[in-house]
């Protein structure tokens, strides 16, 4: 049995795809599974999983599709699925093309010709419960899982680590939660809480941004560390909080309590999918609006300039079992 997983998305739609992952390798034990991914980091949480036999990397240019298509053709897979949340059409031509005996995806409105095997996307479901849809299952016990080859457990300390991650991809820059903000709950933590380790992760996209937040703040800046580092580093985090991104997806691969701020952006589709999640938001009527024509309109975006830090910070309070240990 050859399988081949089409994952056009980024590193936290995969991470919430890993939990349908888990399910096949137990449904399909002697498989050979091979990815194709289209954004290059995506591939780090299954990179080191043993029961994943191939990475295949494409972009979204149509020379290298074509060359994709190719070579793929000639793997003979049996089933082929398509991960949640890509494009129906696009997501159904490449896959009939890649000529699996089986071809399974998503649909919208109406079925897809392409497909073997239509499943109807629903819009009101988790990503992760979208993922499995996909093959089968309507629930499963599996958490998300980063697969990294040296995860040490965190030694016993009376300091409870906080990591921050303040921004998400520039291109998703309406979704943040201001810097300003960040700064006051640190601030808000440290006066009340004496035995805090604080940590602001970033990558190149809010790299301004959290470097002030660390030198105002007196935090440690974890700044463009290579993904298995920073996944270690997140991994040993009592608390980690953050606007919606892929860093509290990773996060939500290990014992850490998450607390996720949303503005305009799903939270019931794409929260952390961990029992240890919180979701900060002001629920407003016009929550959330993201991908709609409101999004594109709003100028105000009170979903997040409303949503004060002194919120968070009673929130956080009331809601963590953590920081218990550090008064």
């Amino acid at each position: 049995m050859r399988i081949l997983i089409i994952h056009t998305f980024g590193l936290g739609d995969m991470i919430m795809f890993t939990p349908a992952l888990q399910e096949l390798i137990q449904r399909y034990p002697d498989a050979k599974i091979d990815f194709l991914i289209f954004q290059k980091f995506a591939s780090y949480p299954i990179l080191h999983s043993p029961r994943v036999n191939k990475i295949y990397h494409t972009s979204f240019k149509i020379r290298e599709i074509i060359k994709s298509i190719v070579t793929l053709r000639k793997q003979k897979y049996d089933m082929s699925f398509v991960t949640s949340g890509t494009n129906p059409l696009k997501a159904g031509l490449f896959s009939f093309l890649v000529a699996a005996q089986e071809r399974i995806g998503e649909y919208r409105k109406l079925k897809s010709p392409f497909f073997t095997k239509n499943i109807l996307y629903q819009e009101n479901r988790h990503r992760v419960e979208n993922n499995l849809d996909l093959i089968g299952v309507s629930h499963t016990s599996f958490q998300p899982i980063y697969c990294l080859e040296n995860l040490h457990k965190r030694t016993k300390s009376t300091t409870v680590r906080i990591g921050f991650h303040i921004g998400s991809n520039r291109a998703f820059a309406k979704k943040r939660w201001s810097a300003e903000s960040f700064y006051i709950l640190v601030m808000l933590l440290k006066e009340h809480y004496s035995n805090l380790e604080i940590f602001i992760f970033s990558g190149p996209d809010e790299e301004e941004e959290s470097r002030k937040l660390a030198e105002q703040s007196s935090s440690k800046l974890c700044l463009n560390l290579p993904f298995d580092t920073m996944a270690l580093e997140i991994a040993s985090c009592d608390m980690f909080i953050n606007t919606d991104s892929g860093l509290g997806h990773i996060a939500s691969c290990f014992d850490v309590e998450i607390f996720t701020v949303f503005g305009p952006a799903k939270d019931y589709k794409a929260r952390p999918y961990t029992k240890k999640g919180h979701i900060v938001k002001l629920n407003l009527p016009c929550q959330p609006c993201y991908g709609t024509s409101d999004f594109n309109r709003c100028k105000h975006l009170k979903c997040l300039n409303e949503l004060t830090p002194e919120m968070v910070f009673e929130q956080i309070t009331k809601e963590s079992k953590v920081l218990v240990h550090a008064k």
